[in-house]
């Protein structure tokens, strides 16, 4: 059901994701799969269940493999290619730099609840921002290894890079935008300002330093916190937590058994939990699962295997 008088959206997916290594080198992290679904998949579809019509992709490295996992995606997709890695801001430009509309920016390699798009949309449309951005709480991560957000009364008064102990929320790389944002991210200078931790940040064009050259400008930049689940592809064992928290908001929304017709459970299978099967697919005897279970389609669980 759409959600959103927002039409366009920039998904971003042309970095290298070095930190994600070794698994950047078959494919562009954004088009990791979590739960069976590449990221950037999941991203498109619930922006096309909130009522997004267009997505302008930007891509560079391994593009391949996110044209691949958009395949058949709903929507109208239009891929734009970033020829060098200049930063987030000149990749929205790459896309958007003509455009005469509101729009959303968001990051492909994130793996985030749809309700947390449906919240930075409905606080845009009602209170009318030059922009918005999602943040999470950082609860006990590390600030060091994010973009730091500092929200007062339901707006940034400031963000940093590279944060300092005592700072309590971080930019997602999920954004809402007028048009007239436009020139923020054109003259944005190439590095982050505001960076009190470590040495000189990376020479690019961070779209969160135009955000806090609004800010410095007297513009309101709404500040969006996350009620649902959020997880950055950013490192390998960010994929055991996204994987962690999407299964479970799936086992949270699991009504009942699905088990189509062609599908069949032996007797002797011990199922503690709900499951989920395709067609033709085979749980066999002395099976044990513990928990909910997804099957694909011609998938068979046998030999007394314990899941």
């Amino acid at each position: 059901m759409s959600a959103s008088t927002i039409e366009t959206a920039v998904i971003l997916a042309a970095g290298t994701g070095s930190k994600f290594w070794p698994y950047n080198i078959v494919r562009q992290k954004a088009a990791f799969p979590i739960a069976n679904v590449p990221a950037i998949r999941r991203t498109a579809e619930a922006l096309v269940a909130l009522g997004v019509k267009r997505l302008a992709v930007v891509v560079g490295h391994g593009e391949a493999s996110v044209r691949a996992a958009l395949r058949g995606c709903a929507g109208e997709i239009t891929f734009v290619r970033q020829t060098s890695q200049t930063g987030t801001a000149s990749a929205v430009l790459t896309a958007a730099d003509t455009w005469h509309e509101d729009f959303l920016v968001v990051a492909g390699d994130v793996v985030t609840a749809q309700e947390n798009l449906a919240a930075l949309l409905t606080h845009f449309h009602a209170e009318r921002p030059l922009a918005a951005a999602l943040i999470q709480p950082l609860g006990e991560e590390s600030p060091h290894d994010w973009l730091g957000a500092y929200p007062e009364d339901g707006r940034l008064r400031g963000v940093e890079g590279h944060t300092r102990r005592g700072c309590e929320h971080r930019l997602c790389g999920i954004y809402a935008l007028r048009a007239a944002a436009l020139p923020y991210l054109r003259d944005n200078p190439g590095v982050m300002t505001q960076v009190p931790v470590g040495g000189m940040p990376p020479v690019e064009a961070e779209l969160a330093q135009s955000l806090q050259m609004m800010i410095d400008e007297g513009q309101t930049v709404a500040a969006v916190e996350t009620t649902g689940y959020f997880v950055d592809l950013d490192k390998p064992w960010h994929i055991l937590e996204a994987n962690t928290k999407v299964i479970k908001a799936m086992s949270q929304a699991l009504e009942g058994n699905i088990i189509p017709a062609s599908s069949r459970i032996h007797d002797g299978a011990e199922i503690q939990g709900r499951v989920v099967l395709g067609e033709n697919c085979i749980i066999g005897n002395r099976v044990v699962v513990q928990g909910d279970l997804w099957l694909g389609n011609n998938a068979s669980v046998v030999n007394g295997a314990i899941l």
